[in-house]
């Protein structure tokens, strides 16, 4: 009886067991689950940490450039303002350099016509003197003429010399680069201006008429010279390539 008793035990004992397992299955699993090896848990970690390097490097460098110190904004702000106001100045000096080109190309054009007219008053003066007639009815008559071969030389004349003034007048203040060209722009403005007296109200001495018109021609071309030098872009044909 008692063998049989033991063998009663043995068996309630592994049922037991057996519905153990059976509710708890992973109780045979942990025993038999095998550990990852050393060497494949070193590499995952170390992955883990290069790409969270890499994630935190990408992050800093995003913000560094997204923000900028105020010390930067304002560095950055007067270098912009530097840019825009250089770009200003640039097609201001272009603006003028454009202006004075026009008012040397005016004076250029007005003292070939004031040449030709006061060399037509000088004849006339001269053949006056020479054949004993009256100078002053003959240099009216002379202009008259003039006028009245080219109806548009007196208005020519006038419109002329009102668009030389307005342009030497927006041109008083030029910028550094330009200073020496536009003293020269005044020195021939003002032999412009004898030579244009002189042709519309010629009176005096027939000698010292032809000297002042010779020296107010000279001048002019004299300074026109002296602005080829200083600025090859502003040049001036010479007199006599004029009178060809």
């Amino acid at each position: 009886m008692k063998n049989l008793q033991s063998f009663n035990n043995i068996i309630e004992y592994n049922y037991s067991i057996l519905k153990i397992k059976r509710c708890h299955p992973f109780m045979t699993i942990q025993k038999e689950s095998k550990q990852i090896p050393k060497k494949v848990a070193i590499i995952i970690i170390s992955l883990s940490v290069v790409w969270a390097v890499l994630i935190l490097g990408g992050i800093t460098y995003f913000v560094s450039k997204s923000y900028k110190s105020p010390e930067v904004r304002q560095n950055s702000k007067v270098a912009q303002n530097q840019e825009i106001r250089l770009a200003t100045i640039n097609a201001g000096d272009d603006e003028y350099r454009e202006k004075l080109t026009n008012v040397l190309g005016d004076m250029e054009y007005a003292i070939m016509k004031l040449t030709i007219q006061s060399d037509y008053i000088v004849q006339i003066w001269h053949n006056a003197i020479f054949s004993n007639k009256n100078v002053e009815e003959s240099l009216k008559k002379a202009l008259k003429n003039s006028d009245e071969i080219d109806k548009n030389t007196s208005e020519d004349r006038a419109t002329t010399r009102e668009r030389i003034k307005t342009l030497m007048q927006e041109l008083s203040n030029p910028p550094e680069e330009l200073r020496e060209v536009h003293k020269l722009a005044i020195e021939m403005y003002s032999h412009y201006l004898d030579l244009y007296g002189l042709t519309v109200n010629p009176s005096g001495i027939y000698e010292t008429y032809v000297n002042n018109v010779n020296e107010a021609k000279s001048k002019f071309y004299k300074n026109a010279e002296k602005l080829l030098v200083v600025d090859p872009s502003f040049g001036i044909k010479k007199e006599k390539e004029h009178n060809d």
